[in-house]
C-alpha cells in the first residue's frame, strides 16, 4: 500500500495533523472557553465553505484518476480547466461578500462573519490544490504541501502566544492554508471551455458533493445543537470533544487520500467491482486497527496529562471528549466504505445511510439536552449513537453489494 512517495505524504500529513493538534491545544491554553467558543463558531461556519463548490471539485477528484485509467488526456485538460474557472468565479463571489458584509452598518456579528469568509476563501483554494495533487497521485508533492502548512502554523503559534487575539489566529490559519497551494500551481489550467463542461462536471460530482454535505452535517450537528440549546462558552468547553473527533477522523482521511484515486483508477481501467473488494478489505483492516490505537493513545494523553496539567479550565469538557473518543471504534468502519460507494456510483445508498445517521444524531442529541438537561455530554452521546447507526448501515449496504456481485 505504501511506497516512498506515499511515505512522504504520510509524513507530511502526520506532521500537519500533529502541529494542528498542538495548535488547538495552544489555543485552548491561551483562550478562555468563551473566546474559544467564538473561534469554534468561526471555524464551524467556514467548514461549510466547500459546499459552495456544488460538486465541481468533487467531480474533478473522480474524473482525473478515472480518465488517467482510460489514458484520456484531453478529458483531463477539460475537467481541470472547467474546475479552475469555476473556482475563480467562486473566489470572486466570496471576496465580494466579504467587502459587502463590512459595508453593512449595524450588521450583527460582523467580525465573526468577516473572519469566517476569509477562512472560507482559504479553505476553497486549499481544497482545490489538495484534490488536484491527490487525483494525480502526486503524493510527494502532497506531503510537501502539508509540511509547508505545518511549518506556517508552527510559526504562528509563537505569534499568537504574543498577540492572543482571534484576528491573529485567523491570519495564521489562512496563511497555513494558502501558502502550500503554490506547490500545485503547475497543474492548474485555464484552457477555454464551454459552460456545459462545468455543468457536466457539476453533475458528475453532485452525488459525491451531496455525500460530503451530509457527512459535514453528521459530524458538525453536535456543535450547532450546543449553540442552539446552550451558548458559546459551552461550545468552547466542547473543544476537547472536537479534538477527539478530529483524531478519530484522521486515519480514514489519510488513507482515503491514497486509496480513493487508486480505486477510481482501477475501476476506470478494468470496469470491475470485484477488483475493488480486496482493496476495500485492506482499507477496512488498516482503518479500524490504527484508529483504535490512535483513539486509545489520544484519550490517555488528553484525560490524564494534557487537560489536568495545561487545560484545567476545560475540565468540564472531559466527559464529552471521552464519549467521542469511543467513536474511534465505530466510525472508521463506515468511512472505509464511503470511497467505494462514490467510485461505483452508488452514492444514493451512501447518502441514505448518512441521512439516517444525521437524523439519529440530531434527534438523540436534542432529546438528551432539551429534555434531560445532559448538556454537552448529551450532545456527544447523540453523536456517538448517530455515527454507530451510520457505520452499521454502511456495513450492511457494502456486504449486500458484495454478495450480489460475487454470487
Amino acid at each position: 500500500m505504501f511506497d516512498k512517495e506515499k511515505s512522504i505524504y504520510l509524513l507530511g500529513q502526520l506532521g500537519l495533523t500533529g502541529v494542528t493538534f498542538l495548535f488547538n491545544i495552544a489555543l485552548a491554553y491561551l483562550l478562555d472557553p468563551s473566546k474559544m467558543g467564538e473561534w469554534q463558531t468561526i471555524s464551524l461556519i467556514a467548514s461549510y465553505s466547500l459546499l459552495l463548490q456544488f460538486g465541481v471539485v468533487n467531480g474533478l477528484g473522480r474524473e482525473i484518476p478515472y480518465s488517467l485509467g482510460k489514458n484520456d488526456n484531453t478529458r483531463i485538460k477539460e475537467v481541470i480547466s472547467s474546475a479552475s474557472q469555476y473556482i475563480s468565479f467562486l473566489l470572486i463571489i466570496l471576496v465580494a461578500l466579504f467587502f459587502a458584509s463590512q459595508s453593512v452598518m449595524g450588521l450583527e456579528n460582523k467580525h465573526i462573519i468577516a473572519l469566517a469568509l476569509l477562512l472560507s476563501i482559504a479553505r476553497v483554494v486549499n481544497n482545490f490544490s489538495i484534490v488536484i495533487l491527490r487525483s494525480y497521485q502526486e503524493f510527494k508533492l502532497f506531503g510537501l504541501h502539508q509540511l509547508l502548512g505545518a511549518t506556517t502554523l508552527i510559526i504562528f503559534i509563537v505569534v499568537i502566544y504574543q498577540v492572543r487575539s482571534i484576528n491573529a489566529i485567523a491570519l495564521g490559519v489562512v496563511l497555513a492554508l494558502l501558502i502550500p497551494t503554490l506547490i500545485s500551481r503547475k497543474f492548474v489550467l485555464f484552457h477555454p471551455v464551454k459552460i456545459q463542461s462545468i455543468v457536466s462536471l457539476m453533475k458528475i460530482g453532485l452525488p459525491i458533493y451531496a455525500a460530503g454535505l451530509l457527512f459535514s452535517l453528521l459530524s458538525t450537528i453536535d456543535r450547532w445543537l450546543i449553540l442552539y440549546y446552550l451558548d458559546t462558552e459551552a461550545l468552547g468547553l466542547y473543544t476537547l470533544a472536537v479534538i477527539a473527533l478530529g483524531s478519530v477522523i484522521l486515519v480514514p482521511t489519510l488513507l482515503s487520500n491514497i486509496m480513493y484515486p487508486k480505486l477510481a483508477h482501477t475501476y476506470g481501467k478494468h470496469d470491475s467491482i470485484k477488483d475493488l473488494f480486496p482493496m476495500v478489505k485492506r482499507l477496512l483492516i488498516v482503518n479500524t486497527t490504527i484508529t483504535g490505537v490512535v483513539s486509545l493513545v489520544g484519550f490517555t494523553l488528553m484525560y490524564f496529562f494534557i487537560v489536568p496539567l495545561f487545560l484545567p479550565k476545560y475540565h468540564a469538557g472531559l466527559n464529552a471528549m471521552s464519549i467521542l473518543f469511543l467513536t474511534g471504534l465505530i466510525l472508521p468502519i463506515g468511512q472505509s466504505f464511503g470511497d467505494f460507494f462514490n467510485v461505483i456510483n452508488k452514492q444514493k445508498l451512501y447518502l441514505k445511510n448518512m441521512a439516517i445517521g444525521f437524523i439519529t444524531n440530531a434527534v438523540a442529541g436534542s432529546y438528551l439536552v432539551a429534555i434531560y438537561d445532559f448538556g454537552i455530554e448529551g450532545v456527544a452521546i447523540g453523536t456517538l449513537v448517530g455515527l454507530t447507526i451510520f457505520s452499521l448501515l454502511q456495513s450492511i449496504t457494502y456486504y449486500t453489494i458484495m454478495k450480489k456481485v460475487t454470487v
